[in-house]
């Protein structure tokens, strides 16, 4: 499949619809993950997700809210 018209001025390069977080924004969401849920979380860099350990599952979400919306259903205070 050709995807040499999609990414603008790049050929080949699919665009990015968001931005990585900065090291503080990671610090800062990952603090408030560990101190609203009590999980391990992360931001992936490689897989551009966001991540935590919750409930004996690993779950993933494409952003920072998502992530947090999904905790809030699983995980209990």
């Amino acid at each position: 499949m050709d995807h040499s018209h999609v990414g603008g001025t790049m050929p080949g390069v699919l665009p990015m619809s968001f931005r990585a977080p900065t090291w503080d924004e990671e610090r800062a969401a990952i603090r408030y993950l560990h101190t609203e849920y009590g999980v391990i979380a992360w931001y992936g860099r490689a897989t551009r997700r966001w991540w935590a350990a919750a409930g004996g599952q690993l779950v993933d979400a494409a952003t920072f809210e998502e992530l947090r919306g999904r905790l809030g259903g699983m995980v209990s205070r």
